[in-house]
């Protein structure tokens, strides 16, 4: 990263270049996210969609509290590299011109993914609680809180709305965490 970084300030024939090993980086962590077996990819659905403990509507019994553990904790972990990757990518908020920059944007919509994702799994076992989960909240937080400064100085209301209360997630993950 420090390489790709150190690009940046050259040319703009280095920016390419720079570009280029960021790109690669995408596409090298989306090919590992479709690389997980279907029970991790399609257990994600399920921290989004069902409730942990009730009964299926096959009438099998509840998902296995392990395997939801480890596929929030694979989730969030990805998207905590996204945020990684692409945040020292995002231009001073005093830049007018690159506030648009599509890293912000990638690293917005895994902050989103993210403290939506660690949100569910808490809402229904907030004993089973990873070391991992305040670290993720924490960052995937503030580049939350960031966005909705911009979205503030760029007056976009409605994307700060839903900005906010992802950020309200990330707290309330955090202060789950720091219960235990």
């Amino acid at each position: 990263m420090r390489h790709i970084k150190a690009t940046q300030y050259n040319s703009p024939e280095t920016m390419d270049i720079a570009d280029s090993h960021l790109a690669d980086i995408d596409s090298a962590l989306n090919e590992w996210l479709e690389s997980l077996p279907s029970h991790r990819r399609s257990q994600i659905l399920l921290v989004f969609f069902c409730r942990f403990n009730e009964v299926r509507l096959d009438g099998t019994a509840p998902q296995d509290l392990k395997l939801s553990h480890q596929s929030t904790v694979l989730h969030a972990l990805y998207y905590l590299i996204i945020i990684f990757t692409h945040r020292s990518f995002i231009s001073s908020p005093s830049d007018p011109v690159e506030t648009n920059s599509p890293s912000l944007a990638l690293c917005s919509n895994a902050a989103r993914l993210c403290s939506r994702v660690l949100h569910k799994f808490i809402q229904h076992h907030p004993e089973a609680v990873s070391p991992w989960f305040f670290v993720t909240a924490l960052n995937a937080g503030t580049i939350l809180m960031l966005n909705v400064w911009l979205a503030d100085r760029r007056s976009r209301g409605a994307m700060r709305a839903t900005s906010v209360e992802d950020i309200q997630h990330c707290a309330e993950v955090l202060r789950v965490c720091s219960d235990r």
